[in-house]
């Protein structure tokens, strides 16, 4: 029984860790841009290199909250 719980426990933080991993740091990104001279402000113009299918927009890009682009600006 003990070893049940410490495998359900050990599984959660596995999931934990994995669902922080794939989850992308907007704010880090967004300062990462100003440094570059591409975002100003609260906005961001975003980086070219994407699919067609994102208006070759970086798919990093798509949901940013910091990019003036939405999903719907490519269809």
């Amino acid at each position: 029984m003990m070893f049940k719980i410490i495998g359900f426990i050990f599984l959660g933080i596995i999931l934990v860790l994995i669902i922080k991993g794939a989850s992308y740091n907007y704010g880090k990104c967004h300062s990462e841009m100003v440094k570059r001279g591409i975002a100003y402000g609260r906005t961001c113009g975003g980086v070219v290199g994407g699919t067609k299918n994102t208006g070759y927009l970086q798919e990093m890009c798509i949901n940013c909250p910091f990019s003036h682009y939405t999903r719907d600006s490519f269809k």
